[in-house]
This record gives structure tokens, C-alpha cells and sequence, in this order.
């Protein structure tokens, strides 16, 4: 299995559009690794996590075709997660013949969906399907991956999930947008048996307030949350670690951050960044 981390920023991007700070200023600067754009990432080549605003220039910037993806995972119904102008596209005229795009979300970005689509050409070309919290479900062709969905700890309002994806014997949690994770989510993660792939919300970068606790997280509140999955025999040494999804007010830009967290074992994602396991 594979991932590819399409975008690897939080909702403003780094730099920011607007923003003049030492952290936008140095990103400009340095460019490569230190600009990000909003956080997407694709498995295989066929299961997209997140639709945000970025989607489209995604997949030019990566000869990507949609007409590959099967799947799409809806994590939370913020502005840079799920873009919902552009799942119109979808629709027709805008697209006159392409494959079934299935999305899969909780309730609030559901309801945003079909809020968009309710009045759109959409019968063949898209599908919009409800899930739960604690759901466990298939997607893909033949049903080749195996998905979990668990509470995230991130502004309720938005109805986050976290996913687990399974193919054959490969497992990646998924943990974007969250801060540290529930007991009550922690509980029902201990029912998997192995993470091959960790990848962990590092909003914050090297940030140590109560922020990077509750809502999102950073390298310090990562570290936590890494004990705790070792606590309850999901991860171990040999797991891949990946922080992602980062603000420009974290405090940090990539090159700062990689020498810190490397010394944990720790990969800091940049976009274009591909893993296999």
C-alpha cells in the first residue's frame, strides 16, 4: 500500500495568502519543501482522503487522473477538507461521462454535499454515502480496503473522524484533523491489530500550548499520543511515523522542523511525499 501526501498544510497554506509573519516570509524564501499546500492524500491510486480547494491543482501538479479514483473520505466539514463548489464538477455539464465517484462522510459534511449536488445532473457520476463515528465499512473496487472510522478530538461542530485504512495485510491510521485521541476512541483502536503507517495532525509544529492538545496537535502532543498507542500494543518500533498538516502558526517551516523530528524516528511530510509499506 501506498500514500502520497498531495498537500500537507493546514487551512491557510504555507505561506499564508495574506500573511507577512517570519514563518511566510522564510517559506518564500527558502521555497521546496517549505510550501505547503492544504492537506489531501491519496492511497494507491485509487482512495482520496479529503476534497479541498487544492484538489484541482493536485492533480495537475501531479498527472493525476480522477478518473482512477474510486473512493473518497470525507474527514471533517471544514473549508479545507471538503470544498464542495468543486465536487460540483462532477456534475453535468461540467463533466459529461466518468466513472461513479463515491464520497463517504459523517452527517454534517453529508448534509453539505448533498446540499451542493441536490439541484445537479449527478445520476451515474456521483454518490454520496452516510457514515458513523464508529463505523466499519468497504470501498474500492471489489472492496479492497477496509475502513474504520473513529471520533477525532477537533471542533465538534465539523463531525470529525479519523480513519483507519486496511488493504490485505497493511494497515494506516489516519489522523487528521485531531488533537491527542479520546479513551473512548483509543478503545476501539486497540481492536486493530497492528499500524504499519501512523500519520499524526502537527498543526502546532514544535508548539507546546494547550492549542496543540485539545484541537489539533503538535510534535510534543504527537510524542503523547504515540506512547499511548504503544501502551496498547497497536504500534511499535518498527511503525512508520509521519507528522502532517502544518500551520505557518505553529511556529515552525519544514526545515526547521525535520533535524527536531528526526530524532524520534519521526518523517516530517512535505507535498509531493510517497511511502510504501
Amino acid at each position: 500500500m501506498r500514500i502520497k501526501y498531495l498537500g500537507t498544510a493546514a487551512y491557510e497554506g504555507v505561506p499564508s495568502l495574506f500573511c507577512e509573519c517570519k514563518n511566510c516570509k522564510l517559506a518564500r524564501i527558502k521555497g521546496g519543501r517549505n510550501i505547503r499546500t492544504r492537506c489531501q492524500s491519496l492511497i494507491n491510486n485509487d482512495l482520496l482522503i479529503d476534497f479541498g480547494p487544492d484538489t484541482l491543482n493536485h492533480f495537475l501538479c501531479y498527472s493525476l487522473d480522477m478518473n482512477n479514483i474510486d473512493t473518497c473520505l470525507i474527514t471533517h466539514a471544514h473549508s479545507d477538507h471538503l470544498y464542495p463548489e468543486d465536487i460540483v464538477m462532477a456534475s453535468r455539464p461540467f463533466s459529461n461521462k466518468h466513472h461513479l465517484f463515491k464520497i463517504y462522510s459523517t452527517l454534517k459534511s453529508f448534509n453539505i454535499i448533498q446540499s451542493y449536488l441536490k439541484d445537479c445532473d449527478i445520476k451515474g457520476l456521483v454518490s454520496n454515502n452516510l457514515i458513523n463515528t464508529y463505523d466499519h465499512f468497504f470501498v474500492g473496487k471489489n472492496d479492497k480496503y477496509e475502513i474504520h472510522s473513529y471520533r477525532a478530538t477537533h471542533k465538534i461542530d465539523s463531525d470529525p473522524v479519523i480513519y483507519a485504512i486496511k488493504e490485505d495485510s497493511k494497515t494506516i491510521l489516519y489522523c487528521h484533523d485531531s488533537g491527542i485521541l479520546s479513551n473512548e476512541a483509543l478503545l476501539k483502536i486497540k481492536e486493530l491489530d497492528y499500524i504499519d503507517l501512523l500519520s499524526l495532525d502537527c498543526t502546532g509544529c514544535l508548539g507546546k500550548s494547550r492549542e496543540w492538545i485539545d484541537n489539533h496537535m503538535s510534535l510534543e502532543s504527537n510524542l503523547i499520543l504515540i506512547n499511548k498507542l504503544k501502551e496498547i500494543n497497536v504500534i511499535n518500533d518498527k511503525t512508520i511515523l509521519v507528522a502532517n498538516h502544518f500551520s505557518h502558526n505553529g511556529g515552525e517551516i519544514y526545515d526547521e522542523m525535520v533535524e527536531v523530528a528526526k530524532k524520534y524516528n519521526i518523517i516530517v511530510a512535505y507535498d509531493g511525499l510517497e511511502i510504501t509499506i
